[in-house]
């Protein structure tokens, strides 16, 4: 997979998380169809098809590191031709589809078969913030 791109959108919820505003964390990894390139002005995957409520967190060995992960069972999205990974937050996500703040998006090509599970997992560095 590649890169995720973290999207303005994810930046102001956490932003407004560390307010109180809205809750950032991410809850739901969704799949889809779609393969442009990911942006940071993106709001939702562009053909979303499947989404799936996270299933673990774990802190990193990193100093703000933390790895959210989902598991796709072999009976989940079968066939689908999976091109980009989205991941959601927010007081308003759900599992409907396009729910919820993308807060990144990222490319990946491959078709899910039936006989097969695959781990989705996000790898996110919080970096000290700069005070002026």
């Amino acid at each position: 997979m590649s890169a995720i791109t973290i999207t303005n959108t994810g930046l102001n919820l956490l932003r407004s998380g560390v307010s109180g505003g809205d809750n950032p964390k991410v809850t739901y990894v969704s799949i889809g169809t779609g393969n442009t390139a990911p942006a940071v002005t993106d709001t939702e995957l562009q053909s979303e098809v499947y989404r799936k409520k996270v299933d673990s967190y774990t802190n990193g060995a990193s100093v703000g590191e933390i790895l959210v992960n989902a598991y796709l069972n072999a009976n989940e999205a079968v066939g689908v031709a999976i091109a980009e990974v989205g991941l959601f937050g927010g007081n308003s996500a759900s599992s409907l589809a396009n729910s919820g703040v993308l807060l990144g998006r990222g490319l990946y090509s491959h078709t899910k078969l039936g006989t097969e599970g695959i781990q989705l997992q996000l790898d996110l560095t919080i970096y000290e913030a700069l005070c002026q």
